[in-house]
């Protein structure tokens, strides 16, 4: 594919993604059924294999239930707020999920594996690439849809910072949980070079390299903000505040 074809496709993805349709035509749907499955068995393989010394270096025993609660919480909010089938965000759902189903699953593989999936020479900066990247989809849905429904200018730099905010907020929590829980996630890691960081090292490389992904989500978002037709994107802000709301409208 030519470099300007696939730049045009990746600024149209964001067209693609943000929208729910016939169920038929609808990958979200399927995708986000696959990763659900994959979800719960990793889940019920961390508490099947309570022996595997794995599971307790990567503090998989908290990490994981908590990953599976983010992952049910926009099917909870839809169920709560009865948005109904042909309202419901399929694609945007599945974007916000797969890199969870993605996580859970490397570690999986990895405890059975013996394979050090984090320390992967670049695996796990592409990870936080990830990883952030998917946060700031987020926090830009929370926010663009709260300022189209109260009419107010929406801001991109507010986006930034959260969820830049929050990746330091995940950087910290690894480090505590290595100090008080005797887990061993927050550890030396690879460059794509081979380059082998230190701790502090590596939690700097983390955030920059999220600070990478943040700021190339943001770029799709303007975009999907600026060319989406009009109709469609009230529709879409509107099922997703009131989902994210705290008030029932």
């Amino acid at each position: 594919m030519h470099p300007n074809k696939a730049f045009v496709y990746l600024q149209d993805m964001p067209l693609k993604l943000g929208y729910s349709c016939s169920p038929k035509k609808n990958w979200g749907l399927y995708l986000g059924i696959v990763g659900r499955v994959c979800i719960v068995v990793a889940f019920l393989w961390t508490f099947i294999e309570l022996d595997n010394p794995y599971i307790r270096q990567k503090g998989l025993l908290l990490r994981n239930p908590i990953l599976l609660i983010l992952s049910l919480v926009i099917p909870y909010l839809a169920w709560r707020r009865r948005v109904p089938p042909s309202r419901y965000p399929f694609r945007t759902d599945a974007l916000l999920m797969i890199p969870i189903a993605v996580d859970m699953v490397a570690n999986m593989t990895a405890g059975f594996t013996s394979t050090q999936y984090f320390y992967w020479q670049g695996g796990d900066k592409i990870a936080h690439f990830v990883g952030a990247g998917v946060v700031a989809y987020l926090a830009f849905l929370l926010l663009a849809s709260r300022t189209h429904h109260f009419h107010k200018q929406f801001g991109y730099k507010l986006v930034i910072l959260l969820s830049l905010a929050l990746a330091g907020i995940w950087e910290l929590c690894e480090y505590l949980s290595d100090a008080f829980l005797g887990t061993e996630v927050s550890v030396g890691g690879w460059l794509l070079s081979g380059h082998q960081l230190n701790i502090w090292q590596d939690i700097l490389a983390d955030l920059g390299i999220g600070l990478l992904g943040i700021l190339l989500c943001v770029r799709l978002c303007q975009r999907w903000y600026k060319i989406s037709p009009q109709i469609e994107k009230e529709r879409h802000l509107e099922t997703l505040w009131c989902m994210f709301s705290l008030v029932k409208s």
